[in-house]
């Protein structure tokens, strides 16, 4: 059995098979015993060096240490990290084989080829006064919006309301829809017999007027505070039928409303037949033709 040591002496002990008895002979052989081989006391990455030296086989000493430089990247094949689409690029990478990181990169152009077939959908309704949103999507997944106009409002029935929303857009027109004429049946009187023809109208909106046309004539009355309107008109001692006509007018437009023209016609005639004259002279000679008044049965 051999004891070294790099520090002291060495010895060669030999032990008596029969009695175990020891002897000990000092081989006067001092300091490291190298190796032969250098040991890697570092391993090399792909960015950082290592370290390598020659090994004392009896203790921890070492000698000729010498660097081993970076093995640097080594780039493998070339791989999809995002796809490319029909509208956007994508993008491959090549990654060390070593270590796995990224050390080159490239763009995939977008595909081609491709034809956008949008279809469209309303995302937001447009009312009458608000733009709504259209959303039109193709299948690849492109997609945009545009604006779908304010509808405005419809008043078909000419009645001052929306036909969509109920809003009052007129409130003339409102409320003309509450607005009554009352004009007298068509009625008979004597030959020249004083004849007084009385109409009326109720609701009717504070702008407009109530008008009676008679011949040549035009009379005109606004509404009182109550939108209440009454007109008196003198005919004199007619002697032919004489036609009227009542109407509903604003800066000298007939107005209407949902029902039609705000007008109204009736008809005072009279008995002028050859007979029927001569029984109105005698009346009169005798004071029996009085004078009549003519109005609206409520």
């Amino acid at each position: 059995m051999v004891s070294q040591t790099c520090g002291g002496d060495s010895y060669s002990v030999r032990t008596c098979s029969e009695c175990g008895y020891e002897e000990s002979i000092n081989l006067h052989i001092q300091g490291h015993a190298w190796e032969s081989e250098y040991t890697v006391d570092k391993e090399a990455t792909c960015t950082e060096a290592g370290s390598k030296s020659i090994h004392c086989a009896k203790c921890d000493a070492t000698q000729y240490n010498e660097v081993i430089p970076a093995k640097g990247h080594s780039a493998g094949e070339w791989e999809i990290e995002t796809p490319a689409t029909e509208t956007e690029s994508g993008k491959e990478v090549r990654k060390c084989t070593e270590c796995g990181k990224v050390v080159d990169s490239r763009e995939i152009p977008a595909t081609v080829g491709h034809t956008h077939a949008f279809s469209y959908a309303i995302t937001t309704p447009a009312t009458c006064v608000e733009d709504g949103v259209i959303t039109l999507s193709c299948s690849c997944g492109e997609s945009y919006t545009i604006s779908q106009y304010a509808l405005g409002h419809l008043d078909n029935n000419n009645d001052g309301k929306c036909d969509r929303c109920g809003s009052i857009i007129n409130e003339s027109a409102a409320a003309l829809e509450s607005m009554v004429i009352n004009v007298p049946e068509n009625t008979k009187v004597e030959w020249k017999q004083s004849t007084t023809v009385i109409v009326t109208a109720a609701s009717v909106p504070a702008d407009c007027e109530l008008v009676l046309y008679y011949d040549d004539t035009r009379i005109a009355k606004k509404p009182d505070e109550n939108g209440n309107v009454t007109i008196e008109q003198d005919l004199g001692k007619l002697q032919n039928d004489a036609k009227i006509t009542v109407v509903a007018e604003k800066n000298g437009y007939i107005q209407s409303n949902s029902n039609g023209l705000m007008k109204k016609d009736f008809t005072v005639n009279v008995k002028a037949s050859f007979f029927d004259k001569i029984i109105s002279f005698f009346k009169m000679i005798f004071g029996l033709l009085k004078p009549v008044v003519i109005k609206p049965n409520l």
